[in-house]
């Protein structure tokens, strides 16, 4: 009898440790279906949630874990937590016993959310390495790793590793044929960023005979082939290979371009005629500045070259005209730029292959005096060894920063970078203080777009400082937005001529 109740004992304790358990289960399927259900929506911090709570549920096996964090990673990503997204998707990594696939959607997450941060690029390049040595992987994952790697490879600049890939990628019977054609024309790309010319050409030249070539596509690759010869000394050859950059149909309609990189550079229209212009003897230049753009986004939204270059045209006879060129990237400070070289593709690269006349430096508001100084004076010594003039671009500061505090004190370091260095400085910050002294109905959130990038009022006030600084002339009378009165841009414009003179006192007009 006392064994029967034994019996009885551990069956029904049987049945009711099988019944938690399915509770349990039961439990972490409702949770990871609610967090899906969140996330299909968009609602990211629900998401977040169930998803968390479903990692706590009891009995949870490996694959399922797995499971959760490739989607709490892909909420983390979306909702702008990147470095929380990136976390969880390392931990799929060290999971045993989870299928193939889970881990190679862990990876292709992690490569891609890895660009995010410079300091993690070689964490993108081993994330994709990992995905494109698992079994199993699907052919277009094989082609999303494989393309993730090559741009890791190119932003680390490992050129040569780069091109191997895209070699490799070239021989996917899965590529497309415009997958083809771009990757051939970065072939070719990569080999002008090792300083292989002639085989450059070759690979160049392949490209332009596949089929499906759009305008662009053959406008970059007529700039490209003008200029490997052009970087290779060869002027006499660069010249009429730039100007039949100029006689593709519809050149001058393109916009700025992004390289392999990831900068924002001149359309090949632009970047042919600075070139032919450089080329030319000084007495045939005429009153012409060549002026190149090295910084961020404060740079590059709205185009602010191409808006300095638009005023200056439109100034009264006698004055200089500039044509402008640029080298920009999100969210890169000047120090950034200087530590990755001189090789090709490099803002220093940039400075040293075309003879320009000035170089505008953007200066960065959350850097320390001692850097600001340092890569400061980098950047004039390495101008004035090309006899360019360096200027100091000074941007507005965050919309919520204490106001004028936090601008004088970002200011008074560009002082510090103008006496060390003895270069002249566009002082937007003073401009905005000057400007908000003189108009007091005007209000400070007119100058921003969002938190830190102006709107069209704040891009002209930081033209017009540009302007002067670079032409040594007065920005007042120059053209502004059609909806801003004539009495308000004369006011921009005095602010910012008065801000240029009192930063700059040995100001003089351009010569």
């Amino acid at each position: 009898m006392k064994c029967k109740v034994v019996f009885v004992f551990f069956v029904l304790s049987g049945i009711v440790a099988t019944g938690c358990l399915a509770q349990n289960f039961g439990s972490f399927a409702e949770l990871y279906r609610t967090g899906e259900t969140h996330q299909k929506a968009e609602r990211y911090a629900e998401a977040r949630a169930a998803y968390e709570k479903a990692l706590e549920s009891e009995g949870i096996t490996a694959d399922q874990r797995g499971q959760v964090l490739v989607s709490l990673g892909e909420v983390c990503v979306a909702s702008g937590k990147v470095r929380d997204g990136r976390a969880a998707l390392r931990k799929v990594s060290a999971l045993e016993g989870i299928p193939n696939e889970t881990k190679i959607q862990a990876g292709l997450l992690l490569g891609q959310a890895s660009f995010k941060y410079p300091a993690a690029l070689e964490q993108a390049r081993d994330a994709f390495v990992v995905v494109l040595n698992l079994p199993e992987i699907a052919p277009e994952q094989r082609i999303t790793a494989r393309k993730g790697l090559i741009k890791a490879l190119m932003y680390l600049r490992q050129f040569a590793e780069a091109r191997s890939a895209m070699s490799v990628l070239a021989d996917d019977a899965n590529l497309t044929p415009a997958e083809k054609l771009a990757n051939r024309i970065s072939i070719g790309t990569t080999l002008i960023l090792e300083g292989m010319y002639t085989e450059a050409r070759s690979e160049l030249e392949k490209a332009r005979d596949m089929a499906g070539l759009t305008e662009a596509q053959r406008a970059d690759i007529q700039l490209k082939v003008a200029l490997s010869y052009y970087e290779a000394g060869d002027f006499e050859r660069a010249r009429p290979e730039l100007e039949k950059v100029l006689a593709i149909p519809g050149v001058d309609a393109q916009e700025y371009r992004r390289d392999e990189l990831n900068n924002l550079l001149t359309p090949p229209a632009r970047e042919a005629r600075l070139r032919l212009l450089k080329m030319k003897p000084a007495d045939q230049k005429g009153k012409t500045v060549a002026a190149l753009f090295i910084g961020s986004s404060m740079t590059l939204r709205g185009f602010m070259p191409f808006l300095v270059e638009r005023l200056s045209a439109a100034a009264p006879d006698g004055r200089p005209r500039i044509v402008s060129g640029m080298y920009t990237r999100s969210g890169t400070r000047l120090n950034t730029f200087w530590d990755e070289g001189n090789g090709g593709g490099t803002a220093r690269n940039m400075i040293e292959s075309v003879p320009w006349d000035v170089v505008v430096v953007e200066t960065y508001r959350a850097m320390k005096l001692e850097d600001v100084l340092k890569y400061g004076k980098l950047y004039a010594d390495l101008a004035r060894s090309r006899k360019i003039e360096p200027i100091f671009y000074e941007t507005h500061t965050q919309r919520a920063s204490p106001f004028p505090e936090r601008a004088l004190e970002y200011h008074e370091r560009n002082i510090e970078l103008r006496k060390k260095v003895k270069a002249s400085v566009a002082p937007v910050a003073l401009a905005e203080i000057y400007y908000l002294d003189a108009v007091p109905t005007a209000k400070r959130e007119d100058f921003y777009a969002d938190w830190i990038h102006p709107s069209a009022k704040g891009y002209y006030l930081e033209a017009y400082c540009i302007y002067a600084a670079i032409t040594g002339y007065s920005p007042v009378g120059l053209p502004h937005p059609k909806r801003m009165s004539d009495e308000e841009a004369m006011s921009l414009q005095e602010a910012a001529w008065k801000a240029v003179k009192d930063t700059n006192p040995n100001l003089k007009p351009w010569e």
